[in-house]
């Protein structure tokens, strides 16, 4: 439901739950550099598992970087 939304698809999940706030959610976690790149790492990884076109593939990694960038607070 979230990807839907985040993804530029219906806001299945902020319809359901109001919005998802990444930011404030996460505030009270460290998220440095070191944290963004395991984390990007995980997801690059799930996502090399999965059967999805290259273009898929390389959307989703273009929008994950710049969350990932974007939720660094240290």
């Amino acid at each position: 439901m979230f990807l839907s939304g985040w993804l530029g698809g219906p806001d299945l999940y902020v319809e359901k739950f109001g919005h998802p706030r990444l930011r404030a959610r996460h505030a009270s976690f460290p998220v440095d550099d070191q944290a963004r790149d395991q984390w990007m790492a995980c997801m690059l990884r799930s996502m090399q598992e999965q059967d999805m076109p290259p273009e898929v593939y390389t959307h989703l990694q273009t929008a994950l970087q710049r969350t990932a960038d974007f939720m660094r607070n240290r």
